[in-house]
């Protein structure tokens, strides 16, 4: 199968700056694709200062131009004609299949109409639905859509399949398209196992990861004043260097860092208190992966996370009830062990092997249901 990817970003691993998780997502499920003997071409804007490359059988083409908001423009506005005079350069590159991310969406509906080729949309946050508050956010929207195309709801009922981040992302976006449109859930690819299980010994260090309002940090400040007997830790915290540490009291506030390594080395127990539907709930599957106790919010992609196990959760927000949560985390864990052995026994479906399992066989189906009709 002959697969072209439009995205904005693909850096290779070797880059040495900031990449989000979404891409980290990507460079893992296409390279797997390639390993399994697909043809795998991706056209992007920003290679991350490298050119052109190919990195684990995947030929990353840069079609921008660099040197300020000038060529920044134009490559984005001329983004799907360079993309067709490269095909028409290389035919061998003509695709069976078309994927996309949500910026690249309305080039990706043009070269479909062009090719006549299904287009398959990764869905991993709200952008698609959304809309932006404040006047940065709606200016950088407003850029986005007249130099790339729309990609909001219209533009996503589109088409041909969409590939969500989870059961929770695809019940969102059938709630919010018109019309149905295929979807498959492909999440994003982890490639940890699980080390074990929770220790028997009592809880003594916990840790959440993300400071944002979102994030439910004042939920966690709010413990630490209520148990004072434990140590609380906070990574990500703004304005901290990687790993620098501070210490308010029982609170320690903590620089980005690897993540896995906090939990496997420090906590005892990992709180994810978000107020969101987070689309995705990574943090508690690399929880869950390190053998931690674990406490989410009961809503968004989180419950999926954590199998819907109740012991689990606790209401978004309602401090009383986080309280209570923590208190028999603290004081009687074992009442957790069936929940958490429940929930720990689905993270295979979560492994990277399956997930671009699942990827190769949405766009084969794709491919001939386009054959069939």
């Amino acid at each position: 199968m002959r697969i072209l990817a439009i995205l904005p970003s693909y850096r290779p691993s070797a880059f040495n700056g900031t990449v989000g998780g979404g891409e980290i997502s990507n460079r893992a499920l296409l390279e797997g694709l390639a390993g399994r003997g697909h043809q795998l071409t991706v056209v992007t804007l920003n290679a991350g200062g490298s050119g052109s490359f190919s990195e684990n059988g995947v030929d990353v083409i840069d079609l921008a131009e660099h040197g300020g908001i000038v060529p920044w423009v134009l490559s984005r506005s001329l983004f799907s004609r360079r993309i067709r005079r490269f095909i028409s350069k290389r035919p061998e590159a003509l695709p069976d299949v078309l994927l996309t991310g949500t910026e690249a969406l309305g080039v990706a509906i043009k070269l479909r109409g062009t090719w006549g080729v299904p287009l398959a949309l990764f869905v991993r946050a709200y952008e698609n639905f959304d809309s932006p508050t404040g006047w940065k956010q709606k200016l950088k929207r407003f850029l986005k859509r007249i130099t790339l195309g729309d990609f909001g709801p219209d533009a996503v009922a589109k088409v041909d399949m969409l590939l969500p981040n989870s059961e929770f992302m695809a019940d969102y976006c059938s709630s919010h398209i018109t019309g149905s449109v295929p979807a498959r859930v492909v999440y994003p690819p982890l490639n940890v196992d699980v080390i074990g299980e929770p220790a028997e010994s009592r809880v003594e260090v916990v840790s959440m990861v993300g400071t944002g309002e979102k994030k439910g940090t004042h939920v966690v400040h709010a413990l630490a004043a209520e148990f004072p007997q434990l140590r609380f830790r906070v990574v990500g915290y703004p304005g901290l260097a990687p790993g620098e540490e501070l210490e308010r009291g029982n609170l320690t506030l903590v620089g980005w860092c690897d993540v896995q390594a906090e939990f496997r080395k420090r906590a005892d127990l990992v709180l994810v208190p978000s107020l969101w539907e987070e689309p995705f709930g990574r943090v508690a599957i690399e929880a869950l992966a390190a053998g931690k106790w674990l406490l989410v919010s009961d809503i968004g992609g989180l419950r999926e996370a954590v199998s819907y196990q109740a012991e689990l959760m606790a209401p978004a927000g309602d401090l009383v009830a986080w309280r209570e949560k923590l208190a028999i985390m603290v004081e009687e864990p074992e009442r957790c062990r069936t929940a958490w052995r429940a929930a720990a026994s689905e993270f295979e479906s979560f492994k990277a092997e399956r997930q671009i399992d699942a990827l190769a066989q949405a766009l084969t189906e794709l491919t001939h249901w386009q054959k069939s009709t």
